[in-house]
């Protein structure tokens, strides 16, 4: 990988982060529990509450990603940013510049479902 595509994936990786940052806190409201004291009918409350589980466990999945995207960050520099982490082989640039988070190269990505 090019000197040059590493600062473009480090812009990309940084942009990301705050793109997420900002989905969190947004995750966040919607996430809390529903109030017992809301006067909502059955179906409505039971919608309420599926769909503050669904933004739970799309918090959970922002924060994740969160976590992954700085990883890859603090490694931008090294020889191994970019290298599948099942057959060591280089993750292409554009796998990586669309979905920066990955630690697998295409081919293990549909062999192992990432």
């Amino acid at each position: 990988m090019t000197p040059e595509q590493k600062a473009e994936l480090k812009i990309t990786i940084e942009q990301r982060i705050v793109d997420i940052e900002v989905n969190i806190k947004s995750l966040e409201e919607t996430s809390k529990p529903v109030a017992p004291d809301n006067a909502l009918g059955r179906l409505t409350r039971m919608d309420a509450m599926q769909i503050q589980k669904m933004q739970e466990a799309n918090l959970q999945t922002a924060r994740s990603n969160i976590v992954k995207l700085q990883e890859g960050l603090s490694k931008i520099n090294e020889d191994s940013f970019g290298q599948c982490h099942y057959c060591k082989g280089m993750i292409g640039f554009e796998r990586l510049k669309a979905l920066p988070e990955s630690n697998m190269c295409i081919e293990c990505a549909e062999k192992y479902g990432g």
